[in-house]
């Protein structure tokens, strides 16, 4: 691939007519192969997660947690969607997977806002120490 261009020749999946979608058991699976080093080399696995938790739009899943909290995630918008796929590594904790998948949110902002709050929710109930 040269540079700027992605998988399908630099253009959006939906500039070539194709509508991509995404399940969350999917994701969820993706999530924890990633953490896991699931049927990856572990050499390629930890590289995987270090840019994973190298993500630098964090207002969704990671805006809900303790500070300090590692995260490593992966986003996905287009207009009216926004997704986030993550393995959170609470201190003193297993580390979890959480997938939020939105659809139908005029205003991204309100998107992560829900995000943020379902992230919230449950890093109280499960990621928090004990």
């Amino acid at each position: 691939m040269g540079e700027g261009e992605g998988v399908g020749g630099g253009r959006r999946a939906s500039d070539r007519g194709r509508n991509k979608s995404a399940a969350g058991g999917a994701l969820g699976i993706w999530g924890a192969a990633s953490g896991s080093g699931g049927g990856a080399a572990a050499e390629g696995t930890r590289m995987s997660v270090d840019r994973l938790l190298a993500q630098e739009f964090n207002d969704g899943i990671p805006a809900g947690l303790a500070a300090g909290t590692r995260v490593a995630h992966k986003t996905g918008e287009i207009t009216g969607i926004s997704h986030d796929a993550a393995v959170i590594y609470p201190p003193g904790r297993k580390p979890y997977v959480l997938v939020i998948l939105t659809k139908g949110y005029a205003d991204r902002k309100d998107a992560m806002r829900l995000m943020a709050d379902v992230s919230r929710m449950i890093f109280e109930a499960v990621g928090s120490p004990r």
